[in-house]
């Protein structure tokens, strides 16, 4: 089992300069190693459908390691270029929501992957 060592939050600027190395080294350790670089993944549109004031496009990403990972893409009913947002969901540890959490209001008032597109 992997042993986490203790972490002391460096309380002054010249503290953390002087740990920051020790710090940045004990983080990739405890990260492992990183797999080899892979290419882009190959996007597919899987879907696209027209909603209230956005688009809702299913996409999905091959990786080159050969995992598909399925996503969304909401794109505003507006002319554009709009401004884009990586919106890492949460879903307090109920995982079979996913990436439908972006249409549901179980943890935000309003869904918030149409109320983001649809403010452009």
């Amino acid at each position: 089992m992997l042993e986490i060592p203790p972490f002391v939050d460096p309380a002054h600027l010249p503290h953390w300069q002087e740990s920051r190395a020790e710090i940045r080294s004990t983080l990739w350790d405890l990260l492992g190693e990183n797999p080899e670089e892979s290419q882009p993944a190959n996007v597919s549109v899987d879907s696209r459908t027209r909603e209230e004031g956005y688009w809702l496009e299913r996409v999905s990403f091959h990786l080159a390691e050969g995992e598909t990972v399925g996503g969304y893409l909401f794109l505003p009913d507006l002319p554009g270029p709009n401004p884009g947002i990586l919106y890492c969901h949460w879903h307090g540890g109920q995982y079979e929501i996913g990436k439908d959490e972006m249409l549901r209001t179980n943890a935000t008032p309003v869904a918030p992957g149409p109320a983001l597109a649809r403010l452009g």
